[in-house]
């Protein structure tokens, strides 16, 4: 599954580049939201570093595989972290 959005990412890059942008960003600003609402400055900060990191790929333009990477390693990070917010 991994390769074929590797090579989805290949023939549609600047699309990639864009939906990384603004799916990392939406689900970003939900784990900030979840994050300060339990008052969890620590869980925000430690979502937000690969939320803009995932941003960052994307606005350097790095290779498609590093965008694809990036963007799985930021929802899954900041998914977790909603997670945890439900449960404290």
């Amino acid at each position: 599954m991994l390769q074929k959005l590797d090579e989805l990412a290949q023939n549609a890059y600047y699309g990639m580049i864009s939906m990384s942008i603004l799916i990392g960003s939406v689900i970003g600003g939900i784990m900030a939201m979840f994050a300060l609402e339990k008052n969890s400055i620590f869980l925000m900060a430690f979502g937000l570093i690969f939320t803009m990191a995932n941003l960052i790929l994307g606005i350097v333009q790095a290779p498609a595989k590093w965008i694809v990477r990036g963007l799985l390693t930021s929802l899954l990070v900041n998914i977790f972290i909603i997670l945890i917010t439900f449960l404290i």
